[in-house]
């Protein structure tokens, strides 16, 4: 047995996960398993960054999502009894204002939920930050089909067109219509 060397006081162990591919806005995501949590939004963000990871946006996550539906394999199958039982998390915040909502990607997360300040939002949009959209009130909200879905401004820019599509042809596979 091999000794370590001075500073290791204790048990050094390594874990290896097995790598899930996703398909996602022409490249490919990658998404390890097992999967993080059940646990809080905070605490399943935190355990992904401690592990030196980043946490997936909602459009992200769209993508994990879809390619599970469109798969037949153990890791689909518990995807998709994540989601029958406790849903995933995409780590996409949405601030509301009296105007619309800002969406921004992997927001700072403050006493347990995403924290977005307004000031810092628009500045962010306006110097063109990719992970920062805005969307005006108006598009519709409640029970909408599959196809509304789709189209659906908010959803849009929560999930961009890819993960809306994605988003809506997943809705499309259950009996229920979908809500916004």
């Amino acid at each position: 047995m091999a000794q370590a060397p001075a500073q290791y006081q204790g048990l050094r162990v390594e874990e290896q996960r097995t790598k899930l591919f996703a398909p996602h806005n022409g490249g490919e995501l990658t998404f390890l398993h097992p999967p993080y949590g059940p646990d809080t939004y905070a605490n399943v963000g935190l355990a992904i960054v401690q592990d030196n990871l980043r946490r997936p946006s909602m459009g992200e996550t769209a993508s994990l999502v879809h390619a599970a539906f469109n798969s037949d394999n153990k890791y689909s199958t518990e995807i998709k009894d994540i989601m029958r039982q406790a849903w995933l998390w995409g780590f996409t915040g949405t601030l509301y204002t009296p105007d619309g909502a800002f969406i921004q990607d992997d927001p700072e997360i403050r006493d347990g939920m995403p924290f977005m300040d307004r000031g810092s939002l628009e500045q962010k949009l306006k110097e063109g930050d990719p992970t920062v959209r805005f969307v005006p009130f108006g598009y519709k909200v409640g029970e909408i089909s599959p196809l509304e879905l789709a189209k659906n401004p908010y959803v849009v820019g929560l999930a961009g067109e890819e993960g809306a599509e994605q988003l809506a042809r997943v809705a499309d596979k259950y009996s229920g219509k979908p809500y916004k």
